[in-house]
């Protein structure tokens, strides 16, 4: 179940015009130049942030994937006090490998991407593609600190950031494999609800456009604009977040009592609310390299509007690769639509 909960009464009407408005975005990139620019990961807000450091540890996962060999990391990062658990599973493809797709999850990340009903059939498709298939899930919940620990969903966006930059040096880099002109994957990201709050932060606020060739955030992400989200102004009410996700937003910056600023609505708190948001409180927005297709099923009004935030302000910023495609009969899990399977496999396989 979503852990992504957010009033709906009396906001139907404007959910569904504004994804009619997203599914007008679909193709842009029209201004685009035929001269390969550099990436550049000092953006209008500064310079990227510090990643954390990763090490490998021994501990095993019972419930690794088929056909995959699984190893345990554990990632520290500055401002969060607590070092976060993972595994990562790694699938060879079943030819010459042509590059390497990390796959995260929702909520807190504790499950596998592709390891459920027809899920597994999107698996042996990328690898079938050649694709080293890698698939990340946290040991506990990436997007909580711990009780005191103002660290913020930003800084705690460092964990899945330094483990994306780990797979890369560790298991893309020695394939030898040249980036492409023209957004091939190469090395690609994606993710669904959370997952799609994982891959974002990597470009917003940590400067990973430099080694990704395309990044595929789907159903979201939810975090884009969180003062919108947890102040619940009247006018605003797609992005307000339920009583139950307002909490689970405070533990990202050490409220565990029930009763932090997002539940309370505290207007004090939104400084820290826009500098730790994937939509207003980045370091780059331009991505000149970067393919960012974003995927949405038809049936998640409540992605809608902050999906919406992301892509206006990477458009306004000037990245020139940023799609955003509408899943029909799809709902916030884009994976488990025969449609969204399809739409994320097409991203990995795009180009610009």
């Amino acid at each position: 179940m979503s852990r992504w909960g957010y009033r709906v009464a009396a906001r139907s009407t404007a959910a569904k015009a504004m994804i009619m408005f997203a599914a007008g975005i679909v193709g842009c990139g029209s201004n685009a130049t035929s001269t390969e620019p550099a990436d550049d990961n000092t953006g209008t807000n500064g310079a990227a942030w510090s990643l954390g450091t990763l090490r490998t540890t021994n501990a095993t996962d019972p419930t690794c994937p088929p056909n995959s060999v699984c190893r345990g990391v554990e990632v520290s990062c500055p401002a969060v006090t607590e070092p976060a658990a993972a595994f990562v599973a790694v699938a060879n493809p079943t030819g010459t490998p042509r590059g390497v797709v990390v796959l995260t999850t929702g909520g807190g990340g504790e499950t596998w991407a592709l390891v459920r009903n027809e899920r597994t059939d999107l698996f042996e498709q990328l690898r079938s593609d050649r694709f080293v298939v890698i698939q990340v899930r946290w040991a506990q919940d990436w997007l909580e600190s711990s009780p005191g620990n103002d660290a913020g969903t930003a800084h705690l966006g460092c964990r899945p950031a330094t483990v994306f930059k780990w797979i890369h040096e560790t298991y893309f880099a020695p394939l030898g494999i040249a980036r492409s002109t023209n957004g091939r994957c190469g090395f690609c990201i994606t993710g669904n609800s959370g997952g799609s709050t994982q891959v974002s932060y990597a470009l917003s606020h940590y400067g990973l456009e430099s080694i990704l060739d395309g990044v595929i955030p789907t159903g979201g992400p939810p975090h884009s604009v969180l003062a919108k989200a947890c102040l619940r102004k009247a006018a605003e009410e797609q992005y307000w977040y339920a009583d139950d996700t307002r909490n689970f937003i405070d533990r990202g910056f050490g409220f565990f009592d029930g009763n932090g600023p997002c539940r309370r609505g505290d207007a004090l708190f939104t400084p820290r609310w826009n500098q730790e948001s994937i939509a207003t409180g980045g370091n780059d927005y331009v991505h000149p390299r970067t393919r960012v297709d974003f995927i949405l099923g038809a049936n998640d009004e409540n992605m809608v509007a902050p999906n919406s935030d992301y892509v206006a302000r990477l458009r306004s910023e000037g990245s020139p690769w940023v799609t955003l495609t509408i899943a029909a009969n799809t709902p916030h899990s884009v994976l488990s639509s025969d449609t969204g399977r399809a739409l994320v496999r097409a991203a990995v396989l795009a180009t610009r």
